[in-house]
């Protein structure tokens, strides 16, 4: 498994290179008005360029809004300054989230009751998006996104799996800086190999 990250605001994102494969997404990124969502979308763009060689007209979407190609499963995600890019051997999701207290809304339509107590147990912030991040990377994986309420996904926080649709769903999460990153998959996760572009 490998994983892309990208520091959007030092990266050097050339529009004009990116444009034979990423019209549509350019133009899009152009009518955003917020400088991050714009360098957000051009970030995916340079991603997918650089590392899967693949562009728009590559890229297939499931019934459910899922990204796909005929020959490499990804899944991307972007928040703060960062733009991340999964891609295996087999379907996989991933999320990325800056800790930010004044996000946490604790919520039994999110979380499960013993999620819920474990979150209040201790250091309640970080654990609210350790386990934010990880329900987002395993709906991504399933390719269902919010189509799976997020309280029927079942964390076991100590085997590294959640239980969503009577199917294991494996997960590794990682911290950088003031971020969480999940990676989810059907399969156990062993390497991740992460490039970190600055």
């Amino acid at each position: 498994m490998e994983i892309y990250l990208l520091d959007i605001e030092n990266a050097n994102i050339n529009k004009e290179l990116l444009k034979p494969k990423f019209k549509n997404r350019i133009e899009e990124s152009n009518r955003f008005l917020n400088d991050r969502d714009k360098k957000s979308s051009l970030g995916v763009a340079y991603l997918l360029d650089k590392y899967l060689k693949i562009g728009e007209d590559d890229i297939y979407y499931n019934e459910f809004k899922k990204p796909y190609t005929k020959n490499i499963f990804f899944n991307v995600s972007h928040s703060g300054n960062y733009v991340t890019l999964v891609k295996d051997k087999e379907e996989v999701g991933i999320d990325i989230e800056f800790i930010d207290k004044s996000k946490v809304k604790l919520s039994n339509k999110i979380f499960t009751q013993s999620e819920l107590d474990w979150i209040n147990e201790l250091d309640s912030d970080n654990r609210f998006f350790y386990l934010w991040v990880i329900k987002e990377s395993v709906i991504k994986a399933i390719g269902k996104g919010l189509n799976v309420p997020l309280q029927t996904i079942d964390i076991n926080i100590n085997e590294n799996y959640a239980l969503v649709e009577n199917q294991k769903i494996y997960f590794r999460v990682i911290k950088i800086d003031k971020f969480y990153l999940s990676v989810a998959s059907r399969h156990f996760i062993k390497d991740i190999d992460i490039k970190k572009e600055l």
